[in-house]
């Protein structure tokens, strides 16, 4: 299975961002300006630049909808007051040019690093980094991922994972975070032609595999429909159905195995009938 070092409880220490940050540090990758803050003292928070985003300090503790974009200090107090979290993150909100993401298998702790390519937002989600993207060959970035090659290595982890960095407008590729499990948006590279999973499994049963050799002009287009379709009155419902269409790979939806992203569906507009119920009853 996943592991760093081979030691338990390893991985669970690196998913705490602080620890995340100090290994990108040391390693000279470009960081916004942070703060670690634990919930008892927010009333003493030093902290004067706008727009920010805070998020959970630690992945465990929390979720996507702690993540917020705060344009002023009522609105970082107000996010930081309505979250239960005990420790958060406070970070510049970087002038970005693109996000994008490294979905990768890391082999015998990082001696051997599969990175075929990256994922590039088309549509920018809120505060996630599943939305309308594209994946391309890695060849097509213009970024050295030596870099992740060597955290992975530092860290001495094994396993699938996902590395997320944001462009500036400054042309600096600041590092976000690192996710040590199979990333939400991994189907995609899957659809491109490299099964990771099935990469992972077979090295760890013994039986390696190679790597299937991509035309680098080759790219997927991935949608995750429930999660995009908010975007509906953003782009005009024609243009959103056309994308949904012509995607390449979905999140949910599947010809073969549609009952799954039904269920889903109905989940969703289960849970929206209620919150409207309860907000006029």
């Amino acid at each position: 299975m996943a592991n760093a070092r081979g030691c338990q409880g390893e991985i669970t220490r690196l998913m705490n961002k602080e620890v995340q940050m100090q290994y990108a540090e040391r390693l000279g990758m470009d960081l916004p300006e942070s703060l670690t803050l634990s919930a008892a003292d927010i009333h003493t928070l030093q902290w004067d630049i706008f727009p920010c985003i805070v998020k959970p300090l630690d992945s465990l503790a929390g979720n996507k909808a702690d993540i917020h974009i705060c344009a002023s200090r009522d609105e970082l107090m107000q996010s930081l007051a309505a979250s239960a979290c005990s420790r958060f993150l406070i970070q510049r909100y970087i002038d970005r040019d693109f996000e994008f993401q490294l979905i990768g298998c890391s082999l015998d702790g990082g001696a051997r690093v599969v990175i075929p390519g990256f994922t590039r937002l088309v549509r920018q989600p809120y505060n996630t980094n599943t939305g309308y993207l594209r994946y391309s060959h890695i060849s097509q970035l213009d970024f050295d991922c030596t870099i992740a090659e060597r955290y992975l290595r530092e860290i001495g982890y094994s396993g699938l994972f996902s590395m997320e960095f944001l462009r500036g407008r400054d042309g600096r590729s600041y590092f976000l975070e690192i996710n040590m499990r199979n990333d939400g948006n991994a189907y995609c590279v899957t659809t491109y032609g490299v099964n990771l999973p099935y990469l992972w499994y077979n090295h760890c049963v013994g039986a390696e595999s190679a790597v299937p050799q991509i035309d680098p002009r080759h790219y997927v287009m991935f949608m995750p429909e429930l999660v995009d379709v908010r975007n509906i009155r953003r782009v005009g419902i024609c243009r959103w159905i056309a994308e949904c269409l012509a995607a390449d790979c979905h999140a949910s939806f599947c010809l073969r195995d549609p009952l799954p992203f039904f269920h889903q569906l109905y989940g969703m507009i289960a849970a929206k009938v209620k919150r409207s119920l309860t907000k006029h009853g």
